[in-house]
């Protein structure tokens, strides 16, 4: 995943440490959820101090439901399409105004690659994925979202499934080209498309 925007710094290791009167390993082994022999009193000591500093969310903490708030990952199938890169960065851009991350994941073209990434993303506690599919597979899209994820779909309208989508209107843009040319002084036009 390549971070496009910045949040806030949270907190550190070592502050939840301090807080909780414990070593900066054992935050770390708790919090990495290692094998590693820690009391049961002593785990939850350090995850609660953590989920109260800001650092670490369970799955049922108002923390966590809080930073489903805050992420938004967009998943792409080409980065060296100049097109997503836009999308990307305006994306980005007013996710930065509202203090909200974005990260941006390339599929390579690759409906697994996808899949793991929207997983990947829900289970980090993220709002919602913009997403390009590669497939019209729409099954573990559709399983996600019964799970709460938010999922907008670029470029594509995907019948049968429930969500926001944002369509290029190629018919306006075209008469839009089109009358420039036009008004230009040009008169023989050819289109060539891939």
């Amino acid at each position: 995943m390549i971070v496009i925007g910045k949040g806030k710094k949270g907190p550190t290791v070592r502050a939840v440490a301090m807080a909780a009167g414990v070593s900066p390993a054992t935050v770390s082994r708790v919090l990495s959820q290692a094998d590693y022999n820690v009391s049961a009193s002593l785990r939850q000591k350090v995850i609660q101090t953590a989920e109260q500093l800001g650092m670490y969310a369970t799955e049922d903490s108002a923390l966590a439901r809080e930073n489903r708030k805050i992420e938004i990952g967009i998943i792409v199938p080409n980065l060296s399409n100049p097109y997503f890169w836009q999308i990307a960065m305006g994306a980005q851009s007013e996710a930065h105004l509202e203090g909200t991350s974005v990260y941006l994941c390339n599929s390579l073209r690759s409906a697994e690659q996808e899949a793991s990434y929207m997983r990947s993303l829900y289970e980090k506690g993220f709002a919602g994925v913009l997403l390009s599919p590669v497939s019209d597979n729409y099954d573990a899209i559709a399983a996600l979202q019964k799970k709460g994820l938010i999922v907008v779909l670029l470029e594509h309208s995907a019948p049968g499934l429930n969500c926001g989508k944002v369509l290029f209107n190629y018919l306006k843009a075209a008469k839009m080209a089109m009358g420039h040319l036009i008004d230009s002084g040009h008169s023989k036009i050819a289109f060539v498309s891939a």
